[in-house]
């Protein structure tokens, strides 16, 4: 019936107890006496022989951090009912006001200045991974970006905030989208699908074509991915995505890539997309043929750099590229514009199937 479900752990939760919080929207879990577990430490050591603690078979750090059953991680139980008092205002309960922007608006705290936003640039796409949150804090009202699931899947960003009044969901990448990460991102997508909340996709996505080298958890990982793919090709809220580094592989897509259409693509001047980066493109020729790095001619490396510029926005797979200190103003005008589309009631979303 579209009810939000929402549980604080502030204690024990055993054996059917475990499924309230597991099944809710969210779940806040308190640190040291929230825990959740099928079966607790006496049963355990009656069937197994093995002494465990609470924390240790299911408390806080566990499942924030590792099974990802809980979201919000918290010291007290006052911490708690304020992340609480949070996600109900992220509700979007009412749909008369549904994406109304609200009349008070605060400015991000930090400097939106063209200087403040070039500090955060690294000297190159390759050096090291960029300040996701320190991005986010210059384009949100009153830079407050309210996390989901902070500690689970952290190479990805996932949270609530508001730009010029209206509220939105942010997914921001930071590194390779791992099989935790993409798994955040789907719960994040199907959130914002149901309570008709715009998303917007900060995307910054390495080659990382490693993960299918022999060995590895390229199964879990792609199927997560494609879990994730799936929740945003079918998530019927406004779309918009900013490349602001690297769109490169497979989480390019999840993270609302051309393919899956967004209502708007913009990029920063310096951006670059491709399946693949030139460095990965030609370090896959180098292993297929068997040359040396000194084989390959270097006007091959600056071709591909040259068409992983230009190529998207000549060939209108970027809507525009926009200057990195004007992208609170350029997403507040796409979500007024996203606002004229009519959205389908809840009863038509278009739920995809997520395999197990």
């Amino acid at each position: 019936m579209g009810i939000p479900q929402i549980s604080v752990v502030c204690g024990s939760c055993t054996a059917g107890g475990a499924y309230i919080p597991t099944m809710s929207d969210e779940a806040v879990i308190v640190k040291g006496n929230g825990s959740l577990f099928l079966a607790g430490p006496p049963l355990v050591k009656a069937a197994t022989g093995e002494t465990i603690t609470t924390e240790e078979l299911g408390g806080a750090d566990i499942h924030c951090g590792v099974s990802g059953c809980t979201d919000h991680y918290v010291e007290s139980e006052e911490e708690g009912f304020q992340v609480t008092r949070r996600i109900v205002s992220s509700l979007n309960l009412s749909r008369r006001r549904r994406r109304e922007r609200e009349e008070a608006v605060e400015p991000p705290l930090y400097s939106t200045s063209e200087e403040s936003f070039a500090s955060l640039l690294p000297p190159s796409l390759s050096h090291g991974q960029w300040p996701a949150l320190e991005i986010i804090a210059r384009v949100v009202d009153g830079s407050r970006f309210h996390p989901f699931k902070e500690k689970y899947g952290p190479t990805l960003h996932a949270g609530f905030a508001r730009i010029n009044g209206r509220l939105v969901g942010i997914l921001a990448s930071d590194g390779e989208l791992t099989a935790n990460a993409a798994t955040k991102g789907t719960h994040f997508v199907r959130l914002c699908t149901f309570r008709d909340i715009p998303i917007v996709f900060f995307q910054n996505t390495p080659s990382d074509l490693e993960y299918l080298a022999p060995g590895g958890n390229e199964g879990l990982t792609v199927k997560s991915r494609a879990q994730m793919m799936s929740a945003v090709a079918c998530a019927t809220v406004p779309k918009i995505t900013v490349v602001v580094g690297g769109g490169f592989g497979p989480s390019s897509f999840a993270m609302g890539g051309r393919a899956l259409q967004p209502n708007f693509l913009f990029s920063w001047p310096h951006a670059r997309q491709a399946i693949a980066s030139p460095d990965h493109q030609l370090q896959t020729m180098r292993q297929q043929q068997g040359l040396a790095e000194r084989d390959i001619d270097p006007a091959l490396l600056d071709r591909l750099e040259e068409e992983c510029a230009n190529h998207p926005p000549s060939n209108l797979v970027t809507d525009a590229v926009i200057l990195p200190h004007e992208t609170r103003q350029v997403l507040s005008q796409a979500l007024d514009i996203c606002t004229v589309y009519r959205q389908p009631p809840l009863s038509e979303h278009r739920l995809n199937v997520l395999r197990m």
